[in-house]
């Protein structure tokens, strides 16, 4: 597995002992984390203090976050880093700050050394951005100065992984082989999507989902496509469910700011 965990089991360990109870105080906090940064996310569109609470709340409610939370895996912190690289591409459509590339690429460099698959979240970033008027973004220096730092971070274990046959590559191939992965269908997996990030906040997330895509939020678009291209990722290499948890905190940031429109236009009404 990737350096992270075990580094966060070392120190959970040494710092506050090995009952269940120490070994999970990080993973919860990753997740406390997390639900901080969707209502930051909330902000960075828009969102007032309702937009905010809602996007935090509908993070924290999740049952497939809250699942993950309860674990000292490399899933447990996963969101962490998804969410915060979408804050920082949300406050950069926002203030036009190019230097926030670096901040991204420090996220992205700590978050592969915890999971490979924050590649799928680096690749959806600049897919989404292309097609976006906002791609403007990626025409400066520090777009690239933010992917050195990425990789500079990363180098270490990608050093380990060269050394020792990649073996990254072998537990997956040996995972499929096995007959672990259960293949779903689009429609079977959209469908898990919905149930385990709850029914009752279905209309949340695809609320900010659709948002994006109207002329309200249609400036942050990026959001929106870089879950889709996820989304497309996982259904195109049989990834597991749990897979594009990580990508629903800064949805539900986009569904509290797009709910808190929706009821003020009712208000005006």
């Amino acid at each position: 597995q990737r350096p992270l965990s075990a580094v966060s089991a070392r120190v959970s360990v040494a710092l506050f002992g090995s009952s269940l109870r120490a070994i999970r105080l990080l993973p919860a906090a990753a997740g406390a984390a997390a639900i901080l940064l969707a209502g930051q996310v909330a902000r960075e569109l828009g969102g007032r203090r309702f937009a905010q609470a809602l996007g935090a709340l509908a993070v924290f409610a999740a049952p497939g976050i809250l699942g993950i939370d309860n674990l000292l895996t490399m899933n447990a912190f996963e969101p962490l880093f998804w969410t915060g690289c979408a804050w920082v591409v949300a406050r950069m459509i926002r203030s036009g700050d190019t230097r926030l590339w670096l901040l991204y690429g420090l996220l992205a460099g700590v978050g592969l050394e915890n999971k490979h698959s924050m590649l799928f979240f680096g690749f959806a970033t600049v897919a989404g951005l292309l097609l976006v008027p906002e791609r403007r973004l990626m025409a400066s220096r520090w777009f690239w100065l933010g992917g050195i730092v990425a990789f500079l971070i990363f180098l270490p274990n990608l050093a380990w992984e060269f050394a020792h046959g990649f073996p990254t590559l072998v537990l997956l191939h040996n995972v499929a082989a096995s007959g672990r992965n259960v293949s779903l269908s689009a429609l079977g997996f959209v469908a898990q999507q919905i149930f385990l990030m709850s029914p009752v906040e279905f209309v949340v997330w695809v609320g900010g989902l659709v948002w994006c895509f109207s002329r309200e939020g249609k400036r942050y678009r990026a959001l929106a496509w870089i879950y889709l291209v996820i989304l497309g990722c996982m259904l195109a290499l049989n990834g597991r469910v749990y897979y594009l948890f990580p990508a629903y905190p800064m949805l539900f940031g986009a569904g509290g700011v797009a709910l808190e429109s929706w009821f003020e236009g009712r208000r005006r009404a």
